[in-house]
């Protein structure tokens, strides 16, 4: 294949281009706040579990607490009817004996029952704490998410906007090469996984360190500057920048 000097040189622009844009593609795929939003929202996944679990135990809360006070009051208002029987003496010797036994266990029942009462409302406590704090939670990682998010909005427009300039100024460029010199190069860059053209001063590679058989630098030299140098051994379009006779 032939191509001037400035059209292979051409190239070498295009393949600098390319590689400011893998760049930037890189840099907006892995922006740290994509990170952090993912972050943020597995913890904003997991509080709304722990807010729906937290409404579950409540609610059995307060139906524990609603039976208990039921129950202390049952125990309270039989307690009473049969305190005002007591204190009538209306009943016989032994229905008053009876009672008064009633009166003592269901003295015992009702300290039981106001202990299991104390219990469902410190569980009731314990857990509106809980929900307190998960809504202040769940306030923090919105506050925090709307941040990230305006922060990342920010970087990724930037570096969209660098991407569309830079694909704008690849089109130029592309335009100036002639078609067979494009093709060849996008085929290469396809092959190698990005790069498809180097810069070759005399016979090395500016920038990396590659070793060319005797073969392949005889052939270097000997080439006419309109020679489109493809490497055998590396595969990469060889543009020369400079040579050195």
């Amino acid at each position: 294949m032939k191509a001037t000097p400035e059209e292979q040189r051409q190239v070498l622009v295009l393949q600098g281009i390319d590689t400011t844009l893998a760049q930037l593609k890189h840099e907006r795929a892995t922006l740290e706040t994509i990170a952090q939003l993912a972050e943020l929202e597995a913890r904003e996944t997991e509080l709304n579990k722990e807010r729906t679990q937290n409404m579950a135990e409540l609610s059995d809360a307060k139906r524990e607490l609603t039976r208990a006070e039921d129950d202390v009051m049952q125990v309270r208002t039989r307690a009473s009817r049969q305190r005002t029987r007591l204190d009538e003496g209306t009943a016989s010797p032994k229905e008053l004996q009876a009672i008064q036994e009633e009166l003592e266990l269901l003295g015992v029942r009702q300290g039981e029952l106001e202990d299991q009462e104390l219990a469902a409302m410190e569980a009731m406590e314990a857990l509106e704490q809980t929900k307190v704090r998960i809504e202040s939670d769940l306030e923090h990682v919105a506050q925090d998410r709307s941040k990230t998010q305006e922060a990342h909005d920010a970087a990724d427009n930037r570096l969209g906007a660098q991407i569309s300039q830079e694909n704008t100024t690849r089109d130029s460029v592309a335009a100036s090469i002639p078609p067979a010199l494009l093709r060849e190069y996008e085929n290469i860059r396809q092959s190698t996984g990005g790069l498809g053209a180097v810069a070759l001063r005399g016979v090395r590679v500016e920038g990396m360190a590659l070793e060319f058989p005797t073969v392949e630098i005889n052939k270097i030299r000997k080439a006419a500057p309109d020679d489109v140098l493809i490497s055998e051994e590396y595969e990469y379009m060889l543009i020369r920048v400079e040579d050195e006779g």
